[in-house]
């Protein structure tokens, strides 16, 4: 199994935890249709839907993605909920679109005919992370627009979110690498010891 096959994982503890954090993402989503929040509700059910493609590939409730990168997806609706200081939300959804990143990319790679090494995996998560913090500027505008929002203030802040995403993505996955080998790891010493079998 290699290092990108091992994040999704097929266990007890993690299947549990990723529930768990996928319940509070439903009731982020329904809270934010409720609060007048559309755009809050398309990213949280777009996450949701990515989460949950191990679940609906193999039909089985276990194999969720690693509860770890779903506490970053998850990060966003604590700033939504807790009022955090503005540089504090912008940081936890840059943390949530670089989460978006890696799931997409992992899960790219188990579930497809496409395979990555690690290494170019990482640097997929970067092009990745810039192309869905593209298209969560779309939606802001697009909120913005059509629902009288005032999420984007202006150009020059549009622009230093994106910038501010990149390096995010850019600082943040090289540790991603170090993940995926702690991963796999795990779950060669569980094989080995007789788990999982």
């Amino acid at each position: 199994m290699s290092q990108l096959d091992a994040v999704i994982e097929d266990n007890r503890f993690n299947s549990l935890i990723s529930w768990l954090i996928v319940a509070v993402l439903v009731l982020a989503a329904v809270a934010s249709v409720i609060s007048g929040e559309p755009i809050w509700a398309v990213f949280v059910t777009g996450g949701l839907m990515i989460i949950l493609l191990p679940v609906g590939v193999h039909r089985d409730p276990s194999v969720m993605p690693p509860w770890e990168i779903l506490v970053f997806a998850a990060l966003p609706i604590t700033s939504q909920f807790f009022n955090l200081p503005d540089i504090f939300a912008d940081l936890t959804t840059y943390l949530a679109i670089l989460a978006i990143g890696v799931l997409v990319v992992v899960e790219l790679h188990v579930f497809s005919s496409v395979k990555m090494t690690p290494r170019f995996a990482v640097a997929f998560i970067i092009f990745v992370t810039m192309a869905t913090a593209g298209v969560w500027a779309i939606l802001q505008y697009a909120s913005d627009v059509y629902f009288n929002t005032t999420l984007i203030q202006n150009k020059t802040t549009l622009m230093w979110d994106l910038v501010f995403a990149t390096a995010i993505s850019l600082v943040a996955s090289p540790f991603f690498a170090i993940y995926f080998r702690w991963i796999e790891a795990v779950d060669v010493r569980g094989l080995t010891a007789g788990e999982g079998l």
